[in-house]
């Protein structure tokens, strides 16, 4: 199957206004004031931010949305986005958080991203030994991503956290 960017994009748009985003957003962050969706701006988009959210505090959270339709029981980590680009889980994003929500069960996972490059930099030779590959044929080019379980990634972030 190949990828059609300009509709992808389009569906991608479509599930960035999906009412579960706010709802999910208003129960994990205390003090949520608003966020504001960046969905059509291309200059955030080139830097990872779909959305921004203000809590009470000041503080602006930046985030980079993932929609997936099913719960596989892994998490996609894009290692190429392109031939000879850098992926999303390579590149030196200004965001807090990858939030990966599936439409299936509305659950979503909160990834704080600079834990998942940590465990992603460390990890990434033996989990490409151990775990399914993922291309996206696309127009033009393939993108390559890695399927992580969720139980090995929560337990290989939380161990980041960990400095002795």
């Amino acid at each position: 199957m190949q990828h059609n960017f300009t509709e992808n994009l389009a569906r991608s748009q479509r599930d960035s206004r999906n009412p579960i985003w706010e709802v999910q957003y208003r129960k994990t962050f205390h003090g949520f004031v608003s966020s504001s969706l960046h969905d059509d701006n291309m200059t955030m988009q080139a830097q990872g931010i779909d959305r921004r959210i203000l809590l009470e505090s000041g503080r602006i959270v930046s985030i980079d949305e993932k929609f997936r339709e099913k719960d596989y029981g892994d998490v996609l980590l894009e290692e190429w986005s392109s031939a000879g680009n850098k992926g999303w889980i390579q590149k030196p994003l200004p965001i807090d958080y990858v939030a990966y929500c599936f439409k299936s069960s509305g659950t979503m996972y909160l990834l704080p991203f600079d834990r998942l490059q940590t465990a992603w930099n460390t990890h990434k030779e033996g989990w490409k030994k151990l775990y399914r590959r993922v291309e996206a044929k696309n127009r033009g080019y393939t993108s390559v991503c890695w399927a992580i379980p969720t139980t090995t990634l929560f337990l290989t972030i939380a161990q980041t956290c960990i400095v002795s």
